[in-house]
């Protein structure tokens, strides 16, 4: 299995398909559409700072996505930034892809030198904590409880 991430920058060809996978879990609760999604993953992202998208692939199939974003949760502007968006789709899971996401993304705040990351999550509290990541706070997100965890980075490589 040959396992590769890569900026969605570097290949916007597949940023219909992370648009998609944002959009059927989180979008329609934000009463975004698709097109919205796509233009602001085209319009916004980049490469060596702040907001990112990456793709995981398998075999150079897209398995996955996560993003590093100035902000994801409207009850908490005064938290910045977030790991935001971790999808593994379905016919993917359970082959440590999430970790792999997570992992990179932390890689890529460090980069851009960042000491402390947040992101909330309405199921995968364990993975999380796992991970190193600590809860801080519970919050509302769009009729839904969510946990919020916060991730100081090391400051050595992550």
């Amino acid at each position: 299995m040959s396992i590769e991430i890569v900026s969605l920058v570097e290949r916007p060809d597949l940023g219909q398909v992370v648009a998609q996978w944002q959009w059927q879990e989180w979008g329609r609760r934000e009463g975004k559409n698709v097109e919205q999604i796509a233009s602001f993953l085209k319009a916004q992202c980049t490469v060596h700072s702040i907001p990112q998208a990456v793709v995981l692939l398998e075999d150079g199939a897209p398995a996955g996505t996560a993003t590093l974003d100035h902000a994801d949760l409207e009850a908490r502007p005064d938290l910045t930034p977030w790991l935001a968006n971790v999808f593994v789709s379905p016919n993917f899971r359970g082959r440590g892809h999430a970790r792999r996401l997570v992992r990179h993304i932390e890689a890529a705040a460090h980069a851009c030198g960042i000491a402390i990351l947040y992101l909330h999550t309405e199921n995968a509290t364990a993975l999380y904590a796992g991970l190193g990541w600590a809860k801080i706070d519970t919050a509302d997100y769009h009729g839904h409880a969510v946990t919020v965890m916060r991730k100081v980075l090391p400051d050595g490589a992550v």
